[in-house]
Parts: C-alpha cells; structure tokens; sequence
C-alpha cells in the first residue's frame, strides 16, 4: 500500500477514471471503509460512488437535498454496512492507512459479498480499476461528458 492519500489525490483519480459519467469533482465529502464516497462537484451536486457496484451516480443537486438524503434510515443503513464490515473485519482484519475493503469480482459481474470475494485494495487503485469497469459496461468513451443541464 501506498501512503495515505490526499483528498486531492482521491478526486484526481474520481476526475480521470469517473469523469465519464459526467462528475466534475470539487470536494470530498465522505468516505467508508468499502470505498464508498460521497464527492461534491463544481456545480454543487452531490454523487454516490459504489465501486462494488460499478456506480457513479447523482443522488442530490443541492446541499439541502444531500441532507435530506443522508438523514434517512436506509442511506445511512446502506452507507454504514455494518453486517458486511464485520465480516471483511473477520476475514481480513483491520484496514492498513489508504486501504479499502474491496469486492474482487464486482457485484454486477457476479459477484457476491462473501469472504472469498473480498480483498484490500489501494484506495486510488479501487477508484481506478471501478471506474475503468464501468466505462467498459456503460459503451460510452473515455471522454465523454453530460451535457443534461444539471450536472
């Protein structure tokens, strides 16, 4: 593993692995330990990532909006996968600096949730790898950018 990385190291890999789908990032909001992010971008919408899920999404377009999301029971049941880490803690003990609990083979592509699938990655290299997976699923190129007005 690599040292911890910056904030800005973290955004730089979502920009150029993420970018694709349309995110700009500007800050990072917040962070769990299976690499979930919550990320800010220029225009002050706030998006998912879910590597093990090959998604990055908008979930909010205001501030407001972000709160009233991450208030709810099953944002914050989803965000903490409390009986998930338990496992990956038993499996694979605690997370050295700049690591993320990580699925080997991502749940759209089979994979379960289950001791065997589990791995620690670098926190940017998850970032990129995901992000690399899902501009290959999505068929979009590399560069492509939303031009839906809200974004």
């Amino acid at each position: 593993m690599r040292a911890v990385s910056s904030d800005a190291e973290i955004l730089r890999a979502v920009r150029d692995a993420w970018g694709w789908s349309g995110i700009a990032p500007e800050q990072l909001v917040g962070e769990n330990d299976f690499g979930h992010r919550i990320v800010l971008d220029r225009q002050g919408c706030y998006w998912h990532l879910v590597p093990d899920e090959l998604i990055c999404e908008m979930v909010a377009q205001t501030r407001a909006g972000f709160e009233t999301l991450a208030g709810s029971d099953a944002f914050r049941a989803d965000w903490s996968m409390r009986a998930l880490l338990t496992r990956a803690r038993e499996a694979l003990g605690a997370l050295p600096p700049n690591g993320k609990y990580h699925l080997t083979l991502p749940a759209p592509l089979g994979g379960d949730y289950g001791p065997d699938n589990l791995v620690i990655a670098d926190a940017v290299e998850q970032i990129r790898m995901s992000g690399a997976m899902a501009r290959r699923r999505s068929g979009r190129p590399a560069r492509f950018r939303c031009f839906c007005g809200r974004c």
